[in-house]
């Protein structure tokens, strides 16, 4: 504050055609300052910037000249605008503070005492009225349109300058003339966006603004046009954002920017494993998966479905990237409002932060942490394809970032908390790990009980309505119509997925299983984070814990929930990702413990400016970098059709208008993938096999893929029908369909069935059938995918997939040849053989039917070479030596068959075709 011990005050008003409403408002003017309504300001001038009037406001003015302290008049040629009439104003005021303030009185005039009173108290240099704040008071409103359009100019304003006031365009503001004085000439906005200009450029240079809550009545004859003055204002709030473009927001842009281009570039083409074919089939058809449906994610990613570029699987996959992109920005913005807010560090007895750190440092240090989080596996692995997990984590960054809203604004805004923790309700369970949060937070701010009860509507309607269109959407029979919602228990029963959460064996609590959880969860932290990173996050913790209580404990309860409910909830599959919301937290926690190292460098060697920048640098290595190199080899999915090629090579084996019986959660999602999503063989009715246990399934089967079941069969007394009964049931329901299935054991044994192999399903029926062989005729996109050596996923389920992907089409590959074999079709049979010896280079049965086959196909040098090759790898082989000494002497080398048999008899004494070919030769 200035030391004078005066405050004077100079009132500038700018007017553009005011004539009319000039008198009012001077004579007010006057009548206050008669009566010291102003105090503690002594206004010593009142300026009229008469911003080229044709009506003569310059001389309705003049009449006030001898009840007004020192009235002066400037007048322009032209019509700038309010930010130019402002400007010349403040060039001429000379009192030691300035209020601007509109022609039209809105707000009284002794407001200004008020703002006054409030920079006293706060030491601030700048104040403005606010219409928005929660004890602002609104005499006359505005029409609802100009509102409503003020509302989201101010949204506008809020991201593309990050100033934090809800109201920049009240015309009612105090600020002191030698703390502007540089600041104002430099301005260049002329329009009514003055305002926001003025505030960004006071901000910039650090100035202390205070909002103040202000009386104020709407004139109705406003000078800003919707239409016109609309645009203008857009116009030049774009020009203020471009002028105004800091660091911090570049940075910020680089946070959303950076990972979504590596997501992009890393996008899966078509399904991936696990859920993904779920979702992309219910994004396909609008359908329901899997409890509790998912909604707000399938509603997204529907829509997505819409947009004429790429591939379907594409477009949806695109909307994980955004979200986890999205995810990276709200952690940017978390851990940067840490570390920018010196204003309200120093009032609850916070040191403030230091200038030089807001250049750089600080949104640098936020910009490590959201990148770490980014290019994390957890992250990445569930941003490149059809997942409800970078979503989740985008509602919980949210949330948080809120959180700490909460903590600092006397009066915030509840309703986006409300509608961020409604939409992670309508996305995934897993926002049950928010509930200890929020509830606390409730708690600690229960004197805005009626706030509260004004947003839980906006919870309600975005938790809840999404899940509206279930019943209407099931009647329609989809391929995905999990649960039979259509019924008011199906929709509790889905939506609640009481057949997982209500089951004791669900859980485990301390068992070997749970143990060996959190071995996991160790492990994935260490490779999260890192061991600098991991020690950041405990101090960052540490120092929060001092400093910010509520904020802190809202991490505390994230982080632990998010930690212990995969631990014990065996239904996880991908337990993994429920600890994402934890790894979001603690990079949060590592942002303060990176603000507080900066610190502590900048205390202990003052004279070494370029060590937090150094330290920085490390830290970009030794996080964000890192993560990058081990987690891209695995999180790569740009040409991965692996999922894809196995459901078309499952659907290439059915033949037309087939019934499949498949079975396990990856080929049932990969296919109906297939068939929802790229239109693969809708002809085929495939029937999880696993899924017959559930009455509504069998309804799905019976009224969604028109599969009549026969009645079922006894079974011995007091014994459970199980599901190859039902499956047996709807064999026998439909006669005139062929069926096939996956994996013949899942039927039972079943003495009426024979099974035929057909490409990589077998056919079931009562008698042996010869399916042709084109049903081997696999097609892949990239035909070393296969063979290809892949560095190991992060992820032991990934494996397994992949190690039973592999070993589906072995079987493929050796049930045809053993079949082509016995039909005497050695050239199919060597062609499938050899396939699998690709696959299982190590194994000696599938070289030595190889080889057999072409030695009956009397291509003796090719066998030789199999022979051979087998030899080499396994030299322990007799029947390799016993094989190759066959072709050899069909072939004239009788010295060369005499060594390999002898070689067979000594690795098998006993051997006697060996001997007895000794003995010939």
């Amino acid at each position: 504050m200035d030391k004078t011990p005066r405050l004077t005050l100079s009132v500038v008003i700018p007017a553009y055609n005011e004539a009319k409403r000039l008198p009012a408002t001077l004579r007010a003017l006057a009548e206050i300052i008669k009566k010291g309504g102003m105090l503690p300001l002594e206004v010593i001038e009142v300026i009229i910037s008469d911003d080229g009037s044709t009506d003569g406001s310059a001389g309705t003015a003049e009449e006030f000249r001898s009840c007004l302290p020192d009235l002066v008049i400037v007048r322009s040629g032209k019509n700038a605008g309010k930010g130019g009439a402002v400007r010349a104003g403040v060039a001429r005021a000379r009192g030691n503070w300035v209020l601007a303030a509109d022609a039209d009185m809105s707000t009284p005039w002794g407001e200004a005492a008020r703002l006054a009173g409030v920079c006293a108290a706060r030491s601030a240099v700048v104040a403005i009225g606010s219409r928005a704040l929660a004890d602002s008071r609104i005499v006359v409103h505005q029409s609802f349109v100009r509102e409503t359009l003020g509302k989201l100019f101010n949204l506008f304003v809020r991201v593309l300058t990050r100033l934090p006031y809800k109201d920049t365009q009240c015309g009612f503001k105090l600020f002191q003339r030698r703390a502007v004085e540089k600041i104002v000439p430099g301005l260049k906005v002329d329009g009514f966006a003055w305002d926001v200009e003025f505030l960004a450029a006071c901000r910039g240079a650090g100035l202390k603004i205070e909002e103040v809550p202000v009386t104020w009545e709407n004139s109705a004859e406003s000078r800003v046009k919707i239409i016109s003055g609309g645009f203008e204002m857009l116009f030049s709030l774009l020009r203020i954002a471009l002028v105004n473009l800091r660091m911090s927001v570049l940075l910020g842009a680089a946070s959303f920017v950076a990972p979504l281009a590596a997501y992009t570039l890393t996008l899966a083409p078509a399904v991936f494993w696990q859920d993904s074919g779920i979702y992309l089939a219910a994004a396909a058809e609008f359908g329901i998966p899997y409890p509790p449906g998912f909604p707000l994610y399938v509603l997204l990613t529907a829509l997505a479905g819409l947009i004429p570029a790429g591939t379907f699987a594409l477009r949806v996959h695109f909307i994980s990237a955004l979200a986890a992109a999205g995810t990276c920005l709200a952690v940017y913005l978390t851990v940067l409002r840490l570390g920018e807010q010196g204003r309200l560090g120093a009032e609850r007895g916070r040191p403030s932060v230091p200038d030089e750190e807001k250049g750089f440092l600080k949104p640098a240090a936020a910009f490590i942490m959201a990148l770490g989080v980014g290019f994390s596996f957890a992250l990445w692995s569930q941003a490149v394809n059809s997942e409800v997990y970078s979503l989740q984590a985008l509602i919980t960054a949210l949330i948080l970032y809120w959180l700490l809203r909460l903590e600092e604004s006397p009066a915030p805004a509840l309703w986006p908390l409300a509608l961020a923790a409604g939409l992670g309700f309508a996305n995934h369970p897993m926002i049950v790990g928010m509930l200890p949060a929020l509830i606390y937070a409730f708690w600690k701010h229960k004197h805005d009980w009626r706030a509260w009860l004004k947003v839980l509507p906006v919870f309600m309607l975005a938790g809840l309505l999404p899940y509206a269109y279930f019943p209407f959407r099931s009647r329609a029979n989809p391929l995905t119509d999990w649960g039979n919602p259509e019924t008011f228990a199906g929709f509790l029963r889905l939506v609640m997925a009481s057949h997982w959460t209500a089951e004791t064996a669900s859980y485990s609590f301390f068992g070997d299983e749970f143990w060996k959880r959190v071995a996991d969860l160790l492990r994935l932290l260490f490779l999260q984070f890192g061991p600098a990173a991991l020690a950041l996050g405990l101090l960052g913790g540490a120092v929060l814990r001092k400093t910010r209580s509520f904020f802190f404990r809202c991490l505390a309860m994230t982080a632990w929930f998010a930690l212990l409910i995969p631990l014990f909830y065996r239904q996880t599959g991908e337990f993994e990702s429920w600890f994402i919301p934890a790894y979001i937290v603690f990079a949060v926690a590592a942002g303060e413990g990176t603000f507080r190292m900066i610190r502590l460098l900048r205390s202990r060697w003052p004279g070494r400016p370029g060590l937090p920048l150094v330290f920085l640098l490390a830290l970009a290595l030794a996080y964000p970098c890192l993560l990058v190199v081990i987690a891209l080899p695995t999180v790569d999915r740009s040409r991965d059709w692996d999922a894809e090629d196995y459901a078309a090579n499952i659907l290439r084996g059915v033949g037309e208008n087939g019934i499949l019986l498949i079975s396990g959660d990856n080929p049932s999602s990969v296919v109906l993938a297939a068939q929802a999503a790229s239109g693969l063989r809708r002809d085929v009715a495939a029937v999880n096999i696993d899924a017959l246990w559930a009455p509504w399934y069998r309804d799905h089967v019976r009224d969604n893929l028109r599969l009549p079941s026969a009645p079922l069969r006894e079974t011995a007394s007091g014994a459970e029908l199980s599901v190859g009964d039902y499956a047996m049931a709807l064999i026998r329901g439909n006669p005139a369909r062929p069926v096939y299935i996956l994996v013949p054991g899942h039927l039972g044994n079943q003495e009426d069935i024979r099974f035929s192999p057909s490409g990589m399903v077998f056919r079931a029926a009562a008698a042996a059938v010869m399916e042709p062989v084109s049903r081997w005729d696999l097609k892949f996109h990239d035909p070393q995918s296969l063979i290809r050596k892949r560095r190991p996923d992060q992820r032991r389920l990934i494996n397994e997939i992949r190690g039973e992907m592999r070993l589906g089409y072995l079987r493929a590959y050796i049930t045809g040849g053993d079949e082509f074999f016995g039909r005497g079709d050695f050239k199919t049979a060597a062609g499938l053989y050899a396939r699998a010896a690709e696959l299982a280079p190590g194994r000696e049965d599938l070289r030595l039917r190889w080889g057999v086959c072409l030695a009956q196909l009397a291509d003796y040098r090719g066998a030789r070479e199999i022979f051979e090759e087998l030899v080499r790898i396994i030299p322990d082989s007799h029947q390799g030596y016993y094989n190759l000494g066959n072709v050899l002497g069909e072939l004239g080398d009788r010295d060369g068959a005499r060594k390999a048999y002898l070689k067979a008899l000594e690795l098998a004494p006993g051997f006697e075709p060996a001997r007895t070919a000794v003995l010939k030769n």
